[in-house]
């Protein structure tokens, strides 16, 4: 059973931490003005924050804030004492500070502590199974971070980001992000390597079980961090590494090598080290066969587990109890540890668990000579993990970026190897003039027409690769990114360009019904059709692009708000030919329209933050009509 983010996500936790702390040091006036930086104590505590959490904790509950303290300073431990738990993964205690962090400051004040505590806050949501929250609490920060060139803030959030689009499976969205964090480190951040996000890059490739890309990187990491005998990152890379062997039915080394992650998470005191490393174990023992082994680690970890709340990981030890009791042919325990797993799922934020346990349900019901509820079972799980893998195999930016290099490194060299005849050619000018004459005219004409191979195919890919990073793979519409750059430059030189502009936001009403009651597929076909409504209607009158799932945003240049409400309900009122083009007489598509006009003044995250009211109000109201913003809404 394939063992979904278990000790290397620990790793990441630890890390993501230990980034944090280059963000803390000493100021000395912590009351007034808007800070970039921690204050004193805290950046003391954050620096051992990855190697001794424990003591932390320990130090912060000792020594708890001030009810006369600063509301600045009340920020700043809250938010401290989340990233703590965080660490020592305990998701609802690090959650609960995150928020409590937030009520002691606004955006307007401390703009960058209150971005950074926000993603604090999708951190913890992250981690306590809510990762579809962790992406609206990211959403601002980013935006901010990216606009204020806050390059530490927002190589955070990018990793934060990373880490939650690989726990719902958006592999794809999780390379874009790690890559993007990658090239950020351009910026020689404070914290932040390249391979730190080469770390996260590992971890996808280990989701998509592509377990010999990730372990030349763990390698690399435990060759390092023993040198430097920084016993709890080695530790997690070992585990990392084991993890990535057994991936590959290296079970004797795999095992080796999780065994020396335990024995030094148990030196250093880290117990949900321990309990990562006995749940490994465990699993490579089920797949030598050893069940009763694998129940005694299993229950082991199990214990550490409940301390700490966590419910992904109760509910994957959980699954593995269930597996080795069906080998013990013991039924009603695996009945009991089902049930347990099923009561903690979360089946959106959680696909591929759902598909797990149901998988494990069909050889319960086998063994209870149910043989049709399990085939139909079964069946469906096929299905649904077929579909599952289609998506987190969308890949195409990775894969062509990597053709790319590869063809483009194939021409140099060949550009290379042709210049070195050419100098060999000179050495023997003397001795044959015409000789040398020929050559050089003929590899001159070969070194020209590859050369410009290469200069079309650079051209080509860099085409390919511009389209990729700035187009929304199944609209065809420009990405979240790409129309936030436009609405950018809108707002950028307004007078010399435009005398005003507006914003449409739109969402597809009920859309989940529509996946629900049709299939996924039906949906991808609504978005791709509501997609060219739209651009057949805008035709060169503005910018449009696909910002979440059903979710878009429209941008109209030298056109007010009562044009744009006329726009957007030609296009609203057109919506019903979009069911007869799919075919499906009882699909009935409709949307919710929010419009704003842009006022002199206005930064994006007040552009956004008005359309998205006038879209809420739209909602509110009935849906399927258009609303523009009006002070009176934002109250």
């Amino acid at each position: 059973m394939k063992n979904h983010t278990l000790r290397l996500r620990w790793f990441l936790l630890v890390k993501s931490v230990v980034l944090i702390g280059v963000l803390l040091s000493p100021m000395t006036n912590a009351q007034s003005s808007a800070i970039k930086k921690f204050n004193a104590p805290y950046d003391k505590y954050v620096q051992l924050l990855s190697t001794v959490p424990s003591e932390i904790l320990e130090k912060l509950k000792s020594n708890p804030i001030s009810v006369d303290a600063s509301p600045l300073l009340k920020a700043q431990y809250y938010g401290l004492l989340s990233q703590t738990y965080y660490t020592l993964i305990y998701p609802e205690k690090s959650l609960e500070n995150a928020q409590l962090s937030l009520t002691f400051i606004s955006e307007t004040q401390q703009p960058w502590l209150y971005h950074t505590l926000r993603v604090y806050e999708a951190m913890a949501f992250e981690l306590v199974g809510q990762p579809l929250m962790g992406i609206e609490s990211l959403k601002h920060a980013i935006v901010w971070s990216n606009l204020n060139e806050a390059f530490d803030v927002y190589a955070m959030a990018l990793y934060t980001q990373t880490l939650i689009n690989t726990k719902l499976g958006n592999y794809t969205l999780a390379l874009q992000s790690a890559k993007e964090g990658y090239a950020l480190t351009n910026h020689q951040l404070d914290g932040y390597k390249r391979h730190d996000f080469t770390m996260l890059i590992a971890q996808i490739y280990d989701e998509m079980d592509e377990y010999r890309q990730a372990i030349p990187v763990y390698e690399e990491a435990v060759a390092e961090f023993r040198a430097r005998n920084q016993l709890v990152s080695l530790s997690i890379a070992l585990y990392g590494l084991g993890r990535a062997n057994h991936g590959i039915n290296k079970l004797e080394i795999g095992e080796q090598q999780v065994e020396e992650s335990l024995t030094i998470a148990e030196a250093v005191g880290d117990s949900q080290g321990v309990a990562y490393a006995l749940a490994e174990l465990a699993s490579i023992n089920i797949g030598k066969g050893n069940y009763p082994l694998a129940l005694q680690r299993l229950l082991e970890a199990r214990a550490i587990f409940s301390v700490a709340g966590n419910p992904l990981v109760i509910i994957e030890n959980s699954m593995r109890l269930a597996l080795v009791s069906l080998h013990q042919q013991n039924t009603n325990s695996a009945k009991l540890y089902l049930d347990e797993a099923q009561a903690l799922l979360i089946t959106e934020n959680m696909p591929s668990h759902a598909i797990e346990i149901d998988y494990i349900r069909s050889k319960l019901l086998f063994q209870n000579n149910n043989y049709k509820a399990a085939y139909e079972l079964l069946s469906s799980v096929y299905g649904r993990y077929r579909n599952y893998r289609e998506q987190e195999n969308t890949n195409l930016l990775h894969k062509t970026r990597v053709e790319y290099d590869l063809q483009s490194k194939e021409l140099q060299n060949q550009i290379l190897i042709d210049q070195n005849a050419l100098q060999q050619q000179e050495l023997e000018f003397q001795k044959n003039k015409n000789i040398y004459f020929f050559i050089v005219t003929f590899l001159a004409i070969g070194v020209s027409i590859l050369m410009a191979v290469l200069g079309y195919r650079t051209h080509n890919h860099r085409k390919i690769l511009e389209v990729l990073a700035t187009t929304d793979e199944l609209t065809g519409l420009f990405n979240r990114r790409h129309i936030l750059d436009h609405l950018n430059k809108l707002m950028s030189e307004p007078d010399k360009i435009h005398d005003c502009f507006s914003v449409a936001m739109v969402d597809l009403d009920w859309f989940k019904n529509i996946n629900d009651n049709f299939g996924h597929a039906i949906g991808d076909l609504v978005l791709k059709n509501f997609a060219r409504l739209c651009q057949q209607n805008l035709h060169d009158h503005g910018y449009i692009g696909r910002i979440g799932g059903e979710e878009f945003l429209i941008l109209l240049p030298n056109t007010n708000a009562q044009d744009t409400l006329i726009y957007m309900n030609e296009i609203r009122k057109k919506m019903p030919v979009l069911t007869t083009q799919i075919g499906i007489p009882n699909l009935v598509i409709t949307a919710s329209i929010g419009i704003y006009q842009w006022s002199k003044g206005d930064t994006m995250i007040d552009i956004m933050q008005k359309s998205d009211v006038a879209l809420y109000a739209a909602k509110e109201n009935g849906r399927n009509q258009v609303v523009c913003y009006q002070a009176t809404l934002g109250e």
